[in-house]
């Protein structure tokens, strides 16, 4: 069975849940995959500025 021609780069935009799945299907058909995200992402679970949603301040009230 014949290896599929790689393409040479691809570009996706956002490192979010479905950047990153759509970088990990797009790393069959190409030699390099690059992400662009505008937030700095860390080892650690935390919020991040370009996700609002991230932040819920009710889950800090006793009372929920």
């Amino acid at each position: 069975m014949t290896q599929p021609m790689k393409y040479e780069r691809a570009i996706v935009i956002g490192g979010g849940i479905t950047g990153m799945l759509a970088a990990k299907v797009l790393s069959s058909f190409y030699l390099e995959v690059l992400i662009i995200e505008k937030d700095e992402l860390s080892d650690a679970p935390e919020n991040r500025l370009g996700t609002p949603q991230a932040f819920h301040p009710h889950r800090m009230l006793p009372l929920g």
